[in-house]
């Protein structure tokens, strides 16, 4: 009995529909529903790029980078991929996924630049502490160094006043 209710799981129209066409043009379909996809494979590829071009990274294998195409048939699309792939060392294989899919990674973008905006402010804020300490460092030399210079200078005018003393007593 639970073997016919897995057979009748409903799957959407719009699955539905991006497995025909990836099984008409040759390609493997993904579903990437609620997946999470790590920020080191979300950079392979610009969230400019990823908008111009409608293509995603969802994956990293060795040096097989797993992209999704909301249009797999754009050859303009294939052809920036194979660009931006070879450019980084990797060969990109191609699936197919549906818009949800594709708009829910775009926002996974978002999120990478909210991260990458917190760690430059975090590295900004280290920058400042540092020449912060640069700069009393620097003002604490220089103050040794007026120390030694006013130290002989010191010590010549209290050796004279020493010898003026010494010679009137």
């Amino acid at each position: 009995m639970p073997e016919m209710a897995v057979s009748q799981k409903k799957i959407s129209p719009a699955i539905e529909e991006t497995q025909k066409k990836a099984q008409k043009l040759g390609i493997q379909f993904v579903d990437l529903t609620g997946r999470q996809i790590p920020n080191d494979v979300l950079r392979e590829i610009s969230e400019e790029a990823a908008i111009f071009y409608q293509i995603v990274p969802f994956a990293k294998e060795g040096n097989v980078l797993k992209v999704g195409l909301l249009n797999p048939d754009d050859l303009k699309a294939q052809e920036a991929l194979r660009f931006i792939a070879l450019r980084a060392g990797l060969v990109p294989e191609i699936y197919a996924l549906t818009q949800s899919d594709y708009e829910n990674i775009l926002k996974q973008y978002r999120n990478l630049k909210v991260e990458v905006w917190k760690a430059l402010t975090e590295f900004s804020k280290e920058l400042e502490e540092e020449k912060k300490r640069e700069k009393v460092k620097k003002i604490a030399e220089k103050r040794e160094e007026a120390k030694l210079v006013e130290a002989p200078i010191s010590k010549i005018v209290a050796v004279i006043l020493q010898y003026a003393q010494e010679g009137r007593a």
